[in-house]
């Protein structure tokens, strides 16, 4: 009996087809694959312009810019947006007062030339025409000297002095902000400079910290420490781990402070060549406090206050009284041109040719309503006003005195904290690395280490922010002085060179 095939009630057409199929389904992962291939790499090739215009959003080119004390300083007073503003300010402050000097001590002389209208083509043509333009020229074409005051008892001459001494003061106010901005600069420099310095501290101690939690995770590994002494350094590590990383973000983004006062574009990242000279103070409290008297800029600001009120009141008080003027007319020197004549002809006033002197007198009196019973009000006013000033001369001396003790003793106070601090960070240090190596050979506890490495952190930090803040003091009581500098410094002494001693 023959064994008959299990495919047996399939024709020759039927196999055929079956045949085909399986090859299609063969062949078609590799179609499949292709296509997913070209899916996968459209994909990756979108999401990769996605990442690359999101991260064009957040984007900020940094600049590196290697830059001195010096360099600073010289950039800043030349490319400072506010400082070229203030040098635009002072050419108008002394054309304004140019005006004011000329109107005052010269008479006002002016070239003119005036024409009567004059025809010059018709568009439209009317019987009445009486008061038609004339078709040729006719005016005039002269020198004018106007009226000039030659004696008004000093009046005017107080007004001119008042106006004198605004001009003289809003003179020194720019250069006290000029002087100002110099300081800013070194200021903001070594303020820069204080942030990097803190965060090379925090980065040291987060080193060590790091040395120490990666040890002691061997440790726990072969059962050589408890886990809560692991968790101790994990979390001294991860304390100086945001530590290092706020001072890091502070000393970046205070480069943009810097670069605001040095007119540099935004994200100049600065790369500092100069460092900080520590260097007391000679100058006596006394030496200081007779210079601040003659120079300080807010007493000097009074005192050209109360010489204003001073002279406000003067002159209030001679307008007061029945004083005349007396005056000059030079008149004018004219040439008259027209259809019928032309002349020339001099006139001091129309109808009169003589140069006279003059006398007038114009004064008013109250009776009722503002100014009070001839004018006592107003001359009351000014009278207080000019006590006001005095008053206020005498408070600004009285702060100086106060505000440049306190900045005298802040000084000599860091003066006496600094090289205390000095010889404890070398203390530190040296205790540091015994207990770092005690703690390694498991001489000591992890809480020695931690206190150890604590305290070296905290005076080194200690001390650079005492040296920052010792140059504050120094600057403020220049300003308070009124120099640019404690008598005996200059720019060249306050800093050097990186690596030099």
């Amino acid at each position: 009996m023959k064994n008959k095939s299990s495919y047996s009630f399939l024709s020759l057409p039927h196999l055929f087809l079956v045949y085909l199929i399986m090859i299609t389904a063969l062949n078609k992962p590799f179609c499949l694959k292709a296509s997913e291939s070209q899916d996968k790499s459209a994909s990756h090739f979108e999401s990769s312009n996605i990442l690359k215009s999101e991260k064009s959003l957040f984007a900020f080119k940094e600049m590196f810019k290697h830059v001195s004390l010096q360099e600073a300083v010289s950039q800043g007073l030349l490319k400072n947006e506010n400082e070229q503003i203030r040098n635009t300010m002072e050419d108008v402050l002394d054309l304004n007062y140019a005006d004011q000097r000329d109107k005052f001590w010269w008479p006002e002389i002016k070239l003119k030339a005036q024409t009567n209208p004059q025809r010059i083509g018709t568009l439209s043509s009317s019987p009445n025409n009486s008061t038609r333009p004339d078709k040729f020229p006719k005016g005039s074409f002269g020198l004018t000297i106007e009226n000039y005051t030659l004696f008004n008892w000093g009046r005017d001459y107080l007004g001119f002095l008042n106006k004198k001494e605004d001009y003289k003061r809003e003179k020194e106010d720019l250069k006290i902000k000029r002087n100002q901005l110099e300081k800013d600069i070194i200021t903001t420099y070594f303020n820069l400079l204080t942030l990097k310095k803190l965060a090379k501290i925090s980065k040291k101690g987060l080193r060590f910290s790091s040395f120490i939690y990666r040890l002691n995770r061997e440790r726990l590994n072969f059962k050589k420490i408890t886990e809560q002494e692991f968790l101790e350094s994990r979390s001294q590590y991860l304390e100086l781990q945001e530590l290092f990383q706020e001072s890091f973000h502070k000393a970046r983004s205070f480069n943009n402070n810097l670069a605001s006062l040095l007119g540099d574009p935004p994200g100049t990242v600065y790369v500092l060549k100069s460092d900080l000279v520590f260097k007391k103070i000679d100058t006596p409290l006394e030496t200081a406090l007779k210079l601040s008297l003659e120079s300080n800029p807010e007493l000097k600001r009074a005192r050209s206050l109360l010489k204003n009120s001073q002279r406000d009141y003067e002159k209030s008080f001679r307008d007061n009284l029945p004083l005349p003027k007396i005056s000059l007319n030079l008149g004018s020197y004219h040439y008259f041109f027209g259809k019928k004549e032309s002349v020339m002809k001099y006139e001091a006033e129309s109808g009169n040719s003589n140069i006279d002197l003059v006398a007038t007198l114009n004064a008013s009196w109250g009776i009722l309503g503002e100014g009070g019973f001839f004018n006592q009000r107003t001359l009351k006013k000014k009278s207080l006003n000019q006590s006001v000033a005095y008053q206020k001369l005498r408070y600004q001396e009285k702060d100086l005195k106060r505000n440049l003790s306190q900045s005298y003793e802040r000084l000599l106070f860091l003066q006496k904290m600094i090289p205390l601090l000095k010889a404890q960070v070398k203390n530190c240090d040296k205790t540091f690395g015994e207990t770092l190596e005690n703690y390694r050979q498991g001489k000591t506890q992890l809480i020695q280490f931690k206190k150890s490495l604590d305290r070296l952190v905290s005076t080194q930090t200690k001390l650079e922010l005492y040296l920052n803040e010792h140059l504050q003091r120094k600057f403020n009581l220049a300003s308070l002085i009124g120099v640019s500098f404690i008598p005996g410094e200059n720019i060249s002494l306050l800093s050097k060179n990186k690596g030099e001693e």
